[in-house]
């Protein structure tokens, strides 16, 4: 709860809601850790003010904001070869999962 009270501080400080502020954080496309790492939290902490908001952190992709794991699951793809991909070749998630779609419908 302490940390809590601690963002709200640094809402406050900022002129405006945490609601808001955590909304910019997700909208810049950070990820849990790097959310913990800009406001002095924890992850737990993050993870339990962005379930509270209403907030959830991941990737943009066909207007649906969720995680990679997800939007594989939807799509098909299998999150572990997005994942490589991902990781051989530097790309970002969106990226990494358009080529493993690309991939896809070359067979």
């Amino acid at each position: 709860m302490a940390n809590n009270w601690a963002v709200k501080r640094l809402a406050e400080s900022s002129l405006t809601t945490t609601h808001d502020m955590l909304t910019g954080l997700v909208n810049r496309g950070l990820n849990q850790k790097q959310i913990a790492a800009e406001l002095g939290v924890t992850c737990g902490a993050v993870s339990m003010l962005l379930r509270r908001h209403g907030l959830k952190c991941g990737i943009v992709l066909d207007g649906i904001r969720d995680s990679v794991s997800t939007h594989c699951r939807r799509l098909g793809l299998c999150n572990k070869s997005v994942f490589r991909i991902k990781h051989d070749f530097g790309l970002t998630d969106a990226e990494a999962i358009m080529v493993e779609l690309g991939k896809r419908s070359r067979k």
